[in-house]
């Protein structure tokens, strides 16, 4: 990212990469540092580990966590920033729903336009129009024409997912997740499929990636607390959890597009 400096050095910043860190503290904080723009230091860490064949130890992941724990950058009144961080910082969790939202929403603003609908990679938003109903693929199967389990209806909202059994580093004869928990820096297990509605895509982007390493229980709270989001998850087990709402979004028809399965 375009954030440098030595010695507390005031790095200017363009308008959207601003709301793009003031996003990423929002969510840092409110999820308790389960969403963390310094992932990416365990993501390396887990990646030397595939080619050398030996996972991290526990002391490294430790004093990386640790270092997780103070704040990345600061954020100045004048629109500029001084970075903290001397490990890698990544934004994709969530700079992706912000482009998904700027595309859409200036779409919607042009002359004769009634409804619009960006669909990146399934980071997804909607405004106008009837909506579309999406099915959420089975994270259990790489079948592009496996049933999915479940249909809902997006109308003037967002939609996002995490997960994703099927990406993830080899080490030695074990296979672990690209979801890595940037509290312990230990990859995720039990969540293989998360998907999250919300009204903005990258409110769904940055719950959607929060969500996938939480404990169930405390990813269904926050959830529930947050209004115009929802949420789906599926433990390892296969037992499907649902946000308070969720069921409102399934099993609507009518008016809408059928757009593709969601990975």
């Amino acid at each position: 990212m375009p954030l440098a400096g030595a010695g507390g050095a005031h790095v200017p910043l363009s308008l959207d990469l601003l709301r793009v860190l003031r996003l990423a503290d929002h969510w840092r904080t409110l999820s308790g540092g389960a969403f963390h723009p310094g992932a990416d230091a365990f993501g390396m860490l887990w990646r030397q580990a595939g080619a050398t064949g030996r996972e991290p130890t526990p002391g490294t992941l430790a004093r990386q966590a640790s270092a997780l724990r103070a704040e990345p950058w600061t954020l100045h009144p004048d629109g500029s920033a001084t970075l903290h961080a001397r490990y890698p910082i990544g934004l994709n969790a969530i700079a992706k729903g912000y482009v998904v939202d700027c595309a859409a929403t200036v779409a919607s603003r042009c002359p004769g336009v009634r409804s619009v609908l960006v669909n990146a990679g399934g980071d997804l938003r909607v405004i106008g129009g009837p909506g579309v109903q999406v099915p959420v693929a089975d994270p259990f199967t790489v079948r592009d024409n496996a049933p999915p389990l479940a249909r809902l209806r997006v109308r003037g909202a967002a939609l996002a997912s995490g997960g994703c059994p099927h990406r993830g580093y080899q080490v030695g004869d074990r296979r672990y997740s690209h979801v890595i928990d940037p509290r312990t820096g230990a990859p995720v297990q039990d969540m293989p499929g998360v998907t999250v509605t919300a009204p903005e895509c990258a409110s769904a982007d940055a719950l959607a990636t929060a969500l996938s390493v939480m404990a169930p229980a405390a990813a269904l709270a926050l959830v529930n607390d947050l209004p115009g989001c929802e949420a789906l998850i599926v433990t390892a087990g296969g037992q499907r959890l649902s946000s308070a709402g969720w069921r409102s979004l399934r099993g609507q028809t009518g008016p809408g597009r059928l757009i593709p399965a969601l990975r």
